[in-house]
């Protein structure tokens, strides 16, 4: 009974890591720009020219702060996702923006970010299909 119950959670656990690992890698990385102090500087990300994706993610080599993330669509529309979660942004975490509505042609995407450390810090921003 012991080893049964032992194998069934070792199964759990195999099942639970090999999610997270197709997880991490179903997101595809649509470039990186780097943000240098503390004060807030936006980058534009353009080459996106009409992608469709269903998520966007960011994540951060070092200590963030992205308050603003804002995204132009195919049809013109332009809407700030919500930074809530972005104010402190851990390294190497990917943290999920879902996007609004059943637009998801997103042609243009503007960060607002800044470094929480002295040095400089690198956001990818990430597109989930």
């Amino acid at each position: 009974m012991r080893a049964r119950t032992i194998l069934a959670a070792a199964l759990l656990t195999l099942g639970a890591a090999a999610t997270a690992m197709a997880d991490a890698n179903y997101w595809v990385s649509m470039g990186r720009e780097r943000f240098v102090g503390r004060n807030d500087r936006e980058a534009n990300l353009p080459g996106w020219s009409g992608r469709s994706i269903e998520k966007l993610g960011l994540r951060a080599n070092d200590f963030a702060a992205c308050p603003r993330v804002r995204v132009t669509f195919g049809n013109g529309n332009t809407r700030d996702l919500s930074s809530a979660g972005l104010m402190r942004m851990m390294p190497g975490r990917v943290y999920r923006l879902d996007l609004p509505g059943n637009s998801r042609n997103v042609t243009r995407i503007v960060l607002r970010c800044h470094s929480l450390v002295d040095r400089g810090v690198q956001v990818e921003l990430l597109a989930r299909k």
